[in-house]
């Protein structure tokens, strides 16, 4: 029998957001139809799940099998570039995204008013530039994603450990990369290394090398964001302003505070069946300011914030509130000119969404941008 191992090319993926996740699914697509000689693609994901969109939910402790349902991070997105539509058209139709037509209302001043007392300017969003959710939750997406992967082994929970130039095996035709984990324990030997995570995170990884690029990871910066995360037991019990026949709005964007957006969960499609559920993002530059700042605190903070801008009283309070952070949310300051970042004599190549616009769309760019130049080096 032939030994086809050493005619396998095979590719690690650092991350399983939606930028790891795409950059498998093309890349096992371009494999297929321009080399003849397997492929095996190893995704690393540090956390117990993929995608980036991520979902919490709740069931409160009375008997109701309903469940209170939070969209905690990227709460939609956009499709404008006639690739990315025509990636996103398989899970369309599969009813995996939805499209939403929010209607959202811009205030300012939300720090000393509430909604009540504020004349909201209330715009619809246009049909030329549908957002999408994904459903029936936002997870649904990322898990519909990996299970389209043919060619790929996704190992959850492994972080892996910083690289240095000994982990290269230069003793072949091409260089390979030897990969341990945080423990000390080899991972696998791979043609191609393609680190997919936020920035700060991919300059600890190159830190003690000479990765020819590696000067540039952090020139974007990136911001962290903290979610707040609010539940009520029925919508008899909600504050006037999101009450249905009282508001004209789905999404508030605020101004001048330290709250950036608040959604209506129950009003998104398929979500009727939900406890009234609300999602609150803090803005990113006071995120930024007080990511290390004690966990109550910032609590504190920005539920004080919400009462102010929602206007409950103490029968109308939220009976569920949650608070999560998220270290590296949005990416601001000056964008990269030459993406993905690759040093192609080690075969190593950076990639992710805040290469670009930090959007969903731009994890699809990065993607196969990335995807071009391995195939190209190859």
């Amino acid at each position: 029998m032939t030994d086809t191992s050493a005619q396998t090319t095979r590719i690690a993926i650092i991350g399983g957001g939606l930028t790891g996740l795409i950059s498998a699914a093309l890349l096992q697509r371009e494999w297929t139809t321009q080399r003849n000689h397997p492929l095996r693609i190893t995704v690393f994901e540090k956390s117990r799940g993929v995608g980036r969109m991520a979902t919490r939910y709740r069931k409160p402790q009375t008997s109701s099998k309903q469940e209170w349902q939070w969209a905690m991070g990227v709460q939609s997105f956009s499709a404008k570039s006639d690739a990315f539509k025509a990636f996103i058209a398989p899970f369309i139709d599969a009813n995996i995204l939805a499209p939403w037509q929010s209607r959202i209302a811009h205030i300012k001043e939300a720090q000393t008013k509430t909604v009540d007392s504020i004349s909201a300017n209330i715009r619809t969003e246009t049909p030329e530039h549908p957002r999408y959710i994904s459903s029936p939750k936002m997870t649904s997406w990322g898990r519909a994603i990996a299970d389209s992967l043919t060619h790929t082994e996704i190992q959850f929970k492994t972080r892996i450990a910083p690289l240095t130039d000994s982990i290269l095996d230069n003793q072949g035709a091409t260089p390979r990369t030897k990969l341990y984990d945080e423990e000390g324990s080899s991972v696998g030997v791979f043609d191609w290394f393609i680190c997919t995570a936020p920035n700060v995170q991919a300059a600890e990884l190159f830190a003690d090398t000479s990765f020819t690029a590696k000067d540039k990871i952090l020139i974007p910066s990136m911001q962290a964001c903290y979610t707040l995360m609010l539940g009520w037991q029925d919508k008899a019990h909600l504050p006037s302003c999101l009450q249905e026949n009282m508001r004209q709005w789905s999404v508030l964007s605020l101004a001048d505070g330290i709250l950036d957006k608040v959604f209506i969960e129950h009003d998104k499609p398929e979500h009727g069946h939900l406890l009234p559920s609300v999602t609150i993002h803090a803005d990113n530059a006071w995120s930024e300011v007080h990511v290390d700042d004690d966990q109550e605190s910032v609590h504190t903070h920005l539920l004080k914030a919400a009462q102010q801008v929602l206007g409950w009283t103490s029968n109308t309070a939220p009976n569920h509130i949650d608070l999560h952070r998220w270290r590296y949310a949005a990416t601001t300051g000056e964008r990269l000119n030459d993406v993905p970042l690759i040093d192609k004599n080690k075969r190593w190549l950076v990639t992710g969404d805040w290469c670009g616009a930090g959007s969903i769309e731009a994890c699809y760019q990065m993607a196969a941008a990335s995807i071009t130049a391995v195939i190209s080096a190859s």
